[in-house]
């Protein structure tokens, strides 16, 4: 069991195989107000720092009333813009939905993340000093995080095999409003 100020949370078996899955999200405020985020993968033999931040993964980049996500070549791979009033987010590939995500709590700590394959995930942001992310899917844990020594950065555990674009683009979206609220 882990406890950071806030609700114990199980530590999963693969957190033994973890390490090699571990990410970062990085909020970016540009001069016009924006706020893009950066997602890397940590290297796995050394400690991030200046000199090794490890490998871009995604970068998701804010413009008027949409988000484009775009993969380490720079090549836009979605598109996230808001539903209708309440309704949340919903990111794009063309014409097809890949993922929407909504609020499940007045204070956006609990979201609702819904894939086109019609795969639900729950997922739990930092409240004040509760400073855990957890992902679920299924009743089980794929994600596990913490808010970084400055809310700018989320340190991100996902289970080996669950770290494709579209579930770390959603994990950046939520670090991105979460940062904003």
């Amino acid at each position: 069991m882990m406890s950071l100020m806030g609700p114990d949370i199980y530590i999963p078996d693969w957190m033994d195989r973890a390490a090699r899955y571990h990410y970062y999200s990085m909020i970016e405020t540009d001069r016009g107000g924006g706020d893009s985020v950066r997602l890397m993968k940590a290297p796995a033999e050394a400690d991030v720092t200046e000199k090794t931040p490890g490998t871009l993964r995604l970068r998701l980049v804010a413009a008027f009333r949409r988000v484009r996500v775009l993969d380490a070549a720079g090549q836009e791979i979605g598109l996230i813009r808001p539903r209708p009033p309440g309704l949340g987010f919903t990111m794009r590939r063309g014409d097809s939905s890949v993922w929407t995500v909504s609020s499940r709590s007045l204070v956006m700590r609990r979201h609702a993340l819904t894939f086109s394959n019609g795969d639900r995930w729950n997922v739990h942001t930092p409240f004040y000093w509760w400073m855990n992310i957890v992902a679920k899917h299924g009743g089980a844990t794929h994600v596990l995080g913490q808010v970084g020594h400055i809310k700018r950065f989320w340190l991100l555990w996902v289970e080996p095999g669950r770290d494709d674009h579209d579930l770390l683009a959603a994990l950046a979206f939520m670090h991105r409003r979460w940062w904003r609220h």
